[in-house]
């Protein structure tokens, strides 16, 4: 120690530094270190210092023996994680509570024999105190996920900085304020608020890096309002990420007082601020696969799901025993929607849909629950615990649905005008089933929309148990019709088509379902149903097929028979892309000349599309089919298209023939025979009972006539009985 230089070094080191014998015992301690241990440390034994370095004086004598070791060997790092106050010595010491970095490194005399040890420490305190609160911090906000980490993680902040008020914000929609997700004061969780960024400290933060002002941030920033408002003087934020590198948001702490250890406490924040982007981004996509679950994606309205959930809870709410009605469920289904979808395009449908979803939710009530459960469907829930609901209110409140949704939609340059039918159920109510389910309430509705719409649309159907028969009806007679297709109950009959004077020139083929327990079925009965179901293709196909058995039966045995027989062709049946093959494979099956057959189709199968439907009229006539519209001036748009249509027949619709009385002018039944005429093609009249009906359609220029007053509809297999009679009548 007789170097001055070396004397000098050691005397004014910031470190403490302790020489040791090799037995362990304090030779000399520099002034550091007798600050820190605050007495006399060369008075301890060796027990003192080298146990608390969990070491022995033989240990490190072995260590360091070897003089041919590198510097770097002979140089012992031990940052002890020993907490002094677990050592009896640290009760002479004016440090109760502190953590040390030790360094150990061998001093040798001139021959290269090791003589003595020079330990030297560093106070680490502050930097493992930061690390044991964001240990404990981490612990106790690791099981919490959403709004209760956000309250946690400022709670803990605030403590941890002793500061009075800490906060997690994230940008709003502009970019130009922040709202907080979570905000401490004073100890405690406070309401949430909005401010603006620009001019103050987390302008600086945002998107760059941590500010860390210990004292004086409202000298530095006074345009900062919520700074001098808040009385704050010292300041501390750091930004939030996305995983892309964009800024989400910040993380702040704020004191009224000055904030000390700022620098020490950075590395806490920006730790904090990574784990709060985290769960950010984490609370981000469990809400996007909420939305994703929950929500319709082309009005972000409640999808069939959340739906469901709302049911069950106002199921549960409701008091089931109690038969007054306390909530209602209303379907709105858009009338003619499929029509406009399929003419106009699928993005014009799903506008309307936006559309429409958008004038109902901004014009209903906010506590009326609306969902879009799919297609042009929506179900509204209304609910009223209190003095519950009745059937005025619920016809109220359809009344306004039906007002909003018959008002016209722009789309682009066009204005379309389409209305809308409702269901609606009550519930709970003793007309229904006693346990009832959210399907249950669905299908009631639905069975209510479904009169609504048979009713003639427009208008809202509150259910009730009749409407449970109709529809059970219904399911009877459609799997009643499936048995029929296959046990024989199907027959077909004829009616005639005439001359003035009564004589045969073709006949339509109808269709009859003779059930074996409730007799005869009338058509307008189960073709509906058929429609509805899909049936009418099975039924399209037995009835063509039995009308060409028919025909060859008649042709085998050389009966008399008409020259051209009509089948009705349902819109289903025409808009099969094989149909055209198919009608003319069962011609070739029954080797039936296509002459003979004459397809009545309707205005709905074939405006559906002009383009398809012109080539398969073309496709049809060019191999000697014969093409009738049927039920003509009942659309309302043939006039446009007749012309460009390859038609051979007019039949003129029963309604307007039902209109025509003696001694009256029928300027509309004159102009349809006209155009007829005029575009050289013939005209039935369908549904002429009396001789007078049958006179003025002459007079007007009609020659081919069907209905009652000639002849009613009868088993085909009767015709040619039927023909002779005639004949010889009219001899």
């Amino acid at each position: 120690m007789n170097n001055s230089k070396w004397y000098q070094v050691f005397q004014h080191a910031t470190s403490g530094i302790l020489i040791l014998s090799l037995e362990g015992k304090v030779i000399h301690c520099n002034p550091a270190a007798h600050k820190f241990w605050g007495t006399s440390v060369n008075e301890q034994t060796e027990h003192d210092i080298l146990s608390l370095l969990h070491t022995s004086s033989n240990e490190l004598k072995r260590l360091f023996s070897d003089p041919e070791q590198t510097e770097l060997s002979q140089t012992l790092n031990m940052n002890t994680p020993a907490l002094i106050e677990q050592h009896p010595y640290i009760l002479q010491t004016n440090n109760p509570a502190a953590w040390l970095s030790f360094t150990i490194a061998p001093l040798r005399d001139e021959q290269g024999q090791l003589t003595e040890l020079m330990v030297s420490h560093n106070d680490v305190s502050d930097l493992a105190f930061s690390r044991q609160m964001i240990e404990n911090t981490a612990l106790g906000v690791s099981s919490l996920s959403g709004q209760d980490f956000f309250e946690s993680l400022v709670t803990h902040l605030s403590r941890i900085f002793n500061a009075k008020y800490a906060f997690i914000g994230l940008y709003d929609d502009s970019r130009e304020s922040i709202r907080t997700l979570a905000l401490c004061a004073n100890g405690a969780i406070a309401d949430n608020f909005s401010y603006a960024i620009k001019g103050g400290p987390c302008d600086d933060v945002i998107g760059h890096k941590t500010c860390a002002i210990c004292t004086g941030v409202q000298n530095l920033y006074p345009d900062d309002l919520l700074l001098h408002e808040m009385e704050i003087e010292g300041y501390i934020g750091s930004p939030i990420f996305h995983p892309d590198g964009s800024a989400l948001g910040i993380i702040v702490v704020l004191d009224t007082k000055p904030l000390k250890q700022i620098d020490q406490f950075k590395s806490v924040l920006e730790i904090f601020a990574a784990r709060a982007g985290a769960e950010v981004q984490r609370v981000d996509a469990e809400q996007q696969i909420h939305r994703m679950a929950y929500e319709d994606y082309l009005t972000h309205l409640p999808n069939r799901a959340r739906l469901y959930q709302e049911l069950h809870e106002l199921k549960i709410r409701s008091a089931v025993k109690n038969t007054e009605p306390h909530s209602a469920l209303f379907m709105i289904d858009l009338d003619h929607f499929k029509t406009i979808n399929d003419a106009l395009g699928h993005d014009i449908g799903d506008e309307i849909i936006r559309k429409a979803g958008e004038r109902l939710r901004q014009k209903l009530p906010e506590e009326i629950f609306l969902s879009r459960i799919g297609g042009d469907e929506f179900v509204l829930l209304l609910h009223d615990s209190h003095k519950g609901i009745d059937t005025p209110e619920v016809e109220l409140l359809a009344e306004k649905v039906l007002f909003l949704l018959s008002q016209p939609f722009q789309i682009g340059d066009r204005i379309i005008n389409i209305g809308a039918s409702i269901g609606a159920v009550l519930f709970p109510q003793v007309n229904l089933a006693e346990d009832f389910s959210e399907l249950d309430l669905m299908r009631y509705a639905d069975i209510a929309l479904y009169q609504a719409k048979n009713a003639g649309r427009e208008r809202c159907v509150i259910y009730s148990p009749e409407h449970q028969q109709e529809v059970n009806d219904r399911l009877e007679i459609e799997r009643g019709l499936r048995v029929a297709l296959e046990s024989d109950q199907l027959k077909i009959y004829m009616q005639p088509q005439v001359n003035l004077a009564g004589q045969i020139q073709s006949a339509e083929v109808l269709l009859r379902w003779l059930h074996p327990e409730k007799g005869m079925i009338p058509p307008f009965h189960f073709i509906p149903i058929a429609e509805e179901t899909g049936l009418i293709l099975r039924l399209g196909h037995w009835v063509l097929d039995k009308t060409l058995e028919q025909i060859s039966l008649w042709q085998s045995t050389q009966a008399v028979f008409p020259a051209q027989i009509s089948v009705n062709v349902s819109a289903w049946q025409f808009s099969q892309p094989d149909f055209v093959m198919h009608t003319r494979n069962l011609c070739d099956k029954w080797q039936i000349d296509p002459q003979c057959i004459v397809l009545e189709l309707t205005e709905t199968a074939l405006l559906r599309d002009v383009t398809e439907t012109r080539q398969k009229l073309d496709a049809l006539r060019h191999k000697g089919f014969r093409v009738s519209l049927d039920d003509f001036g009942t659309g309302y748009s043939s006039l446009a298209y007749l012309r460009d249509l390859p038609l051979d027949e007019l039949k003129i619709d029963k309604s307007f023939i039902d209109e025509i009385q003696p001694g009256s002018r029928q300027p509309l039944v004159e102009s349809m025979i006209a155009i007829g005429k005029h575009m050289k093609m013939d005209v039935i009249a369908e549904g002429v009972e009396t001789a007078e009906q049958a006179l003025q359609l002459s007079e007007m220029g009609c020659i081919k006539y069907q209905g009652f007053h000639f002849a009613r509809p009868m088993p085909a297999e009767e015709i040619p009985q039927w023909i002779a009679d005639q004949n010889k009548n009219c001899e």
